[in-house]
């Protein structure tokens, strides 16, 4: 997606200094021309900048860069009602999903999320939040792949917007950034010893666990 593009473009100068921790970006209409896009898909990759808490977007002040010795509590746990919802609609779908996968799945099945895993890590490990976002939806995407239900996928591909908001959340929170992928591997290794209840544990405990890391507490889900 453009804006995706565009949002990597900008974590890119963000994380190598070019627009440094307490100062403002260019004005939307100049970095827009800078980078020879529409200012509606920059407002979408700023936005998905703002989810990841790269950037602080104020109202008739302009774009920011956080200054980490700066931020409050209220200025690094913005998060709408939407992305509640998909976390209430996650903890209801995902470990039932997880349950009936660990019956379902195929060597190739398994291999499939072994390699989203191991493209999530390197994502982290390089600072690439976009992508690390990117192959945590593949992961769990793959894990409904497995069931061939026509109606999951349908709801999940109605709602992938939203998702792919969801599963930015929680990475604003640096200090746990690699918590998903412990996370992950238990998933996996559930539904490789095709152990339904261990693998409807393990994700009930991921999708609670990444909710919380995003910002909500344990009473909004």
């Amino acid at each position: 997606m453009l804006n995706n593009a565009i949002a990597k473009l900008l974590q890119t100068k963000i994380l190598n200094g070019e627009y440094p921790p307490g100062k403002a970006l260019p004005g939307q209409r100049v970095l827009a021309a800078e980078l020879g896009v529409s200012r509606p898909a920059l407002r979408e990759a700023l936005s998905v900048l703002e989810t990841l808490g790269l950037i602080d977007i104020r109202q008739s002040k302009g774009v920011f860069v956080p200054d980490p010795k700066n931020q409050t509590a209220s200025s690094t746990s913005k998060i709408s009602h939407r992305i509640r919802e998909v976390f209430q609609f996650r903890l209801a779908a995902e470990p039932y999903a997880a349950a009936m996968a660990s019956r379902l799945r195929s060597d190739d099945d398994l291999e499939r999320l072994k390699a989203s895993h191991y493209r999530m890590r390197y994502a982290l490990e390089e600072g690439q939040l976009i992508d690390a976002a990117q192959e945590d939806f593949n992961f769990h995407h793959t894990i409904f792949s497995i069931l061939q239900n026509s109606i999951f996928t349908d709801t999940r591909r109605r709602v992938a917007t939203d998702l792919h908001s969801a599963q930015l959340s929680p990475l604003r929170n640096r200090e746990e950034l690699m918590k998903p992928l412990e996370e992950h591997q238990k998933i996996i290794n559930a539904i490789q010893d095709q152990s339904p209840e261990r693998a409807s544990a393990a994700m009930a405990y991921h999708i609670r666990s990444a909710a919380i890391r995003g910002g909500l507490s344990d009473d909004d889900i």
